[in-house]
């Protein structure tokens, strides 16, 4: 009774053997299951791949937004992953600053070589006529700080030059 064996079945409903598979009225078709793939957002966002298109986004920021806000991060980094609603929401409350995500790996190296990315999750604020204004941590804990940062350059004199 106990010492029973199921035996095998080919009988593929039964079995679960490809959940990234889904059954359609066209046959079997591939999900893309794949995590990387991310919306790319509203127009006042941007995610940067190379130092060149990162030079360009700052300098065409800083000419058509109030201020460039810049967010590095990792796609490993647990924290960098918990301040991504955050971010997204800053995104879609302010239309008029330019939010910009840089992905921290080999290809872009120049994120810690030149730019000075200390930890991650890692931010930078350019404000028109001053440059780089801010750099900062932006874990979860200090994101307050960083929504201050971006009202005090918001509102700042010195801005509207």
């Amino acid at each position: 009774m106990y010492g029973a064996t199921i035996a095998p079945t080919n009988n593929l409903k039964l079995r679960n053997i490809g959940k990234n598979l889904h059954n359609n009225s066209k046959g079997i078709r591939k999900i893309d299951t794949s995590k990387d793939k991310v919306p790319p957002g509203p127009p006042n966002f941007k995610r940067i791949e190379s130092r060149e298109e990162f030079d360009n986004t700052i300098s065409f920021g800083t000419d058509e937004y109030k201020m460039v806000v810049v967010r590095f991060y990792a796609t490993w980094c647990k924290s960098c992953r918990a301040m991504q609603p955050l971010f997204r929401r800053l995104v879609y409350r302010h239309s008029d600053i330019l939010f910009v995500e840089v992905t921290v790996s080999d290809r872009t190296k120049f994120v810690i070589d030149d730019l000075g990315v200390e930890k991650l999750p890692f931010g930078h604020i350019y404000v028109p006529g001053i440059g780089l204004a801010e750099r900062m941590s932006i874990s979860k804990k200090n994101f307050p700080d960083l929504v201050a940062a971006m009202k005090y350059h918001y509102t700042s004199p010195v801005a509207l030059i």
